[in-house]
């Protein structure tokens, strides 16, 4: 289910500009109340704001090869 939060996350990033500079400042407090992989915690720990308003939706649809 973490891949819907994320994706939630992302969307609302692009849409809200108070919850981006939140997001971006502290991702390690903002995200803490999410249910994220650790994996996807370092993504957001680690990108910017251009990565995030790069990414759509149809790339949360796209699964890992096993």
């Amino acid at each position: 289910m973490s891949k819907a939060v994320a994706e939630k996350i992302v969307l609302q990033a692009q849409k809200d500009k108070e919850f981006m500079k939140k997001l971006l400042e502290n991702p390690k407090v903002f995200l803490k109340e999410y249910d994220l992989t650790q994996e996807e915690r370092n993504f957001f720990q680690n990108t910017d704001e251009a990565t995030i308003r790069g990414l759509s939706s149809s790339c949360f649809k796209l699964s890992k090869g096993k």
